[in-house]
């Protein structure tokens, strides 16, 4: 099993739990000095990846007044660049019969006050916009 963002949060909670039933993990994160004791945690080292979880997502409030382009940059190049790519590099890693999970968020369902672009490409509710 792969594991993106599996250095902290929901990631490295999953990582764990498939480590403790006996899978063997690969995990990747933004922060080498977390990935290295989330590494150390788990024991078991893969060869081909069974199932890869595509789990990586940030998000900084900002009213939509004040977004930068800088902003949308950070946001989309790890929630939606990363997710796409980390996939693209991992297929050759592939079981044959590999599976693929996505985590998302309730940003995706429902608009969030402040939350614009981690809520986008969504359509928000014009009574969540930011002022």
């Amino acid at each position: 099993m792969s594991v993106t963002g599996g250095c902290s949060g929901i990631g490295l909670g999953a990582a764990k739990a498939f480590s403790a039933e006996g899978a063997r993990v690969f995990i990747t994160g933004r922060n080498q000095v977390a990935l290295d004791k989330a590494v150390a945690e788990m024991a078991k080292r893969a060869a081909r990846i069974d199932v890869l979880m595509l789990n990586a997502g940030i998000f900084e409030p900002m009213a939509i007044g004040e977004i930068t382009e800088e902003h949308f940059d950070k946001i989309y190049n790890t929630n939606v660049r990363g997710l796409l790519f980390g996939f693209q590099k991992a297929l050759p890693f592939f079981a044959e019969s590999a599976l693929t999970i996505l985590t998302g968020s309730i940003g995706a369902t429902i608009g969030i006050p402040g939350m614009s672009v981690y809520g986008s490409p969504l359509t928000i509710p014009k009574e969540t916009y930011d002022a």
